[in-house]
């Protein structure tokens, strides 16, 4: 495997509230990859694959009580054909099962509480 990534962190607080913003940007050749293959029923080898893609991240907290992170992606994933070079990234048949964009949103919330008339946290 060879990659490389670039990214940039920002991060600013104010009275009980932090935000954290990050985001990047990859590039990945893999000499040997592995793809699932249904008919198979597991992963076979498919030779070198490239992967180029991007993501964002932001963390919202507040007072230890509230945690907001939401991330999202987007990324290239292709079979390179027999002329393809080292850096051409973006040429060839699309790699399977790789989706191009995921999104996920996670929270928590953390508190005392009462349930059945005992302090919980």
């Amino acid at each position: 495997v060879t990659a490389t990534e670039v990214g940039a962190r920002y991060q600013l607080g104010f009275d009980a509230t932090e935000l954290e913003v990050r985001g990047a940007a990859f590039a990945t050749r893999i000499e040997r990859d592995l793809v699932f293959d249904e008919v198979a029923g597991r992963n076979q080898p498919v030779g070198p694959s490239h992967r180029l893609g991007s993501f964002v991240a932001a963390r919202l907290g507040y007072a230890d009580a509230l945690d907001l992170l939401v991330t999202a992606s987007y990324t290239r994933a292709h079979l390179p054909g027999a002329d393809s070079d080292f850096f051409d990234f973006a040429r060839g048949p699309d790699l399977p099962y790789v989706p191009r964009v995921l999104a996920r949103a996670d929270v928590s919330f953390r508190d005392a509480f009462t349930f059945m008339e005992e302090r919980i946290g």
